[in-house]
């Protein structure tokens, strides 16, 4: 079986599921079948192609809320050979129209037109769902058997816009094929359930805007698996999932480890009764102090850190997290990436990581962008990470970013390094460490930190000298009750350094 062959039946599977009575989409007890998806399916899709006046492919747009059309309509543009490009309605008019400039749309979906008339500058092809439902596209037989056939593997399935924090939004092109392969991957390497009990009836939950990259690792895996997708909707349940991860039955959480700190700061070391198998932490570093309030709350049968970005689309390493870590990483105060995916080939120039394989993805939409982060090549590009790395035990650490390198006085400072150790001293809830002017003078590191329990400055310092030598010590601590977080749960580095 060649490369493309294999990589199809990734679509054949997701056939093959849609002709069950499986639970597609559930919220409480809103429940919708994968029969009940195919139906739909198939009518979206006749609406994409009777609204395709050439055989070009469209880009197109979806901004809504979540709902079980909009996630059947994602599948739609993907198995029509479009273009399928996500807009969070929680961005910036200006960011929108940025992203609306740099990717011109040829179509529109979203909840409801009203609310998205001002896109009318861009495309006149803006269609609500409400509208889309009460079409009747049903006078030609359309077969997804042979659509799927058409889909061109190697060329772009979805177009990422990253959420620009540091610097301009950059689009990222992603093929069927980057995808896919990451997909298998993870199937390979994190779902493996003949050593997970009761792995029946799988539950996705799904916490993160779909501009927002792990919503990959929801959406793909699930459809492919024949897994349920259980959507938090309100603000409550996306910043604390657990009541709906109890009542929706979530057996998969991804999430990002802001996520476990803020269930640890409410729930405190109370157990955490639920139905998990599998807890998968990305996005952001992973603190041994986590790992452990997981080990000590959570009865969860896999947790595992998992490495990537957008660019990768989206995991190339994994951890499988066990209790030794705690005493094996602790020098670090960091979970280990681990082990690269069996398809993924990397190597370390000067502490960086780089990676190629199959699941690179096509590179920036701006062409200028990719001469210093990629190479790229039809089936395997390679891509220069940016994050500094060590090996240890075997292990992969990812010690944070290049750019994150700083100077003071003349010292070189890796920043996550210094919030690693302030976040190992007891009592120190949440970290995050800016460089920042002080009286117009030179640089200095300015601490923010969250904490369990009343300390002094004085106390603060005389703990970090243990952990850290004498330049890399804060010139200045911020205690706060709350660090601020994104639409994602993620800690909004650029809004705390801009409230300095």
């Amino acid at each position: 079986m060649n490369l493309f062959s294999k990589y199809q039946n990734y679509y054949k599977e997701i056939l093959i599921n849609l002709n069950t009575n499986k639970i597609f989409y559930k919220y409480y007890t809103e429940k919708k079948t994968y029969l009940d998806a195919h139906q739909l399916l198939i009518q979206v899709c006749h609406f994409i192609k009777t609204n395709s006046r050439s055989d070009k492919r469209l880009n197109i747009y979806v901004s809504c809320d979540k709902s079980f059309f909009m996630y059947v309509s994602i599948l739609a543009i993907l198995i029509t050979n479009n273009i399928w490009i996500p807009l969070s309605k929680s961005l910036p008019k200006k960011r929108v129209q940025d992203i609306l400039s740099g990717v011109r749309p040829d179509m529109f979906l979203c909840d409801s037109f009203d609310d998205h008339s001002a896109f009318k500058k861009y495309t006149k092809n803006i269609f609500s769902f409400d509208k889309i439902k009460k079409m009747n596209f049903f006078s030609k037989k359309l077969f997804l058997s042979d659509l799927i056939k058409k889909i061109s593997l190697n060329e772009i399935a979805f177009i990422y816009f990253t959420s620009g924090s540091t610097g301009e939004a950059k689009g990222i092109k992603i093929s069927h094929m980057n995808i896919i392969s990451d997909i298998f991957e993870q199937k390979k390497h994190l779902y493996n359930f003949r050593n997970i009990k009761n792995s029946k009836d799988l539950v996705f939950g799904d916490y993160y805007d779909t501009a927002f990259s792990i919503f990959f690792d929801i959406f793909f895996p699930a459809i492919y698996m024949g897994a349920a997708i259980s959507p938090a909707k309100t603000k409550s349940e996306i910043i604390l999932p657990i009541s709906h991860l109890k009542k929706n039955k979530i057996s998969i959480l991804v999430a990002v480890p802001s996520t476990m700190q803020r269930i640890k700061t409410y729930y405190g070391n109370k157990k955490i009764k639920h139905p998990l198998k599998v807890l998968i932490m990305t996005g952001e570093p992973f603190y041994l102090n986590i790992l452990e309030y997981i080990f000590k709350t959570f009865n969860t049968q896999k947790i595992y850190n998992c490495y990537g970005g957008t660019e990768m689309s989206n995991w190339v390493y994994f951890h499988d997290c066990k209790k030794t870590d705690l005493k094996k990483y602790k020098n670090f105060n960091l979970v280990p990436i681990g082990k690269k995916f069996s398809k993924v080939k990397s190597t370390i120039i000067k502490n960086e990581l780089i990676v190629s394989g199959p699941m690179i993805s096509l590179g920036y939409v701006k062409k200028r962008l990719n001469k210093k982060n990629f190479i790229l090549r039809k089936y395997s590009s390679t891509f220069f990470t940016g994050d500094l790395v060590e090996k240890k035990y075997g292990n992969i650490i990812c010690k944070g970013r290049k750019d994150a390198q700083i100077k003071i006085r003349g010292y070189r400072i890796e920043v996550p390094y210094v919030e690693a150790k302030l976040r190992a001293i007891k009592y120190v809830d949440q970290c995050i460490v800016v460089q920042k002017k002080i009286k117009n003078y030179e640089n200095h590191l300015v601490a923010v930190l969250k904490l369990n329990k009343k300390m002094s400055e004085s106390k603060i310092i005389n703990l970090a000298s243990k952990e850290l030598p004498h330049y890399m010590i804060p010139s200045k601590f911020i205690i706060k009750n709350k660090i601020p977080i994104n639409s994602n749960g993620k800690i909004d580095r650029r809004k705390i350094a801009d409230a300095i």
